[in-house]
């Protein structure tokens, strides 16, 4: 069966014994995302409108920061904490750096420089030790991570940062796993 819904991107992975397939095409309703996965003969599919295309990026960033980097660095001054066990049952620690602060949901055009002053306007700035925003591939994921000088200032500075607006968008500020 030929299908006359135009293409506009496709692109083929493979995750573990699935593939997925992402496309972006349109039709008479407007611009949507389909995304579909195939095991064997199963085939599951979603379609998202572009309305709602950036707020799926948004949450698999989200995703993405919360997941347990696999260079951890196992200081003493640090605590660990077990992640679930995949499914190959390879144990995986998360590390916690109590002196880091993870702030997400920002907006993909924040710098490190603006992040940076804006910190220094609702925290006090000698107590902040470095500012840096996540990058993939050159492009921001959306998520920054401040180090402060002290674990206390760390932590009061959570509960300073969450729900705070910077570029239009309400960032999450959270504890910070390596």
């Amino acid at each position: 069966m030929a299908e006359d819904t135009p293409m506009i991107y496709e692109n083929k992975i493979r995750v573990e014994n699935k593939d997925v397939f992402v496309d972006v095409k349109k039709n008479d309703n407007g611009i949507y995302l389909k995304i579909s996965e195939r095991n064997r003969n199963n085939r599951s599919t979603i379609l998202i409108p572009s309305s709602g295309i950036e707020k799926l990026r948004d949450v698999l960033t989200d995703a993405l920061a919360a997941l347990p980097n696999n260079n951890s660095n196992n200081n003493n001054n640090k605590k660990t904490a077990k992640a679930a066990p995949t499914t190959d049952n390879a144990k995986k620690e998360k590390v916690l750096d109590d002196k880091k602060v993870c702030l997400t949901s920002l907006a993909y055009s924040v710098s490190a420089q603006e992040l940076q002053e804006f910190c220094n306007t609702i925290v006090n700035s000698k107590n902040i030790v470095s500012v840096e925003v996540l990058l993939r591939r050159g492009r921001s994921l959306g998520v920054g991570v401040v180090e402060f000088n002290t674990a206390q200032n760390a932590k009061n500075a959570i509960a300073e940062l969450n729900d705070q607006e910077l570029k239009g968008r309400k960032m999450s500020a959270r504890e910070y796993y390596e």
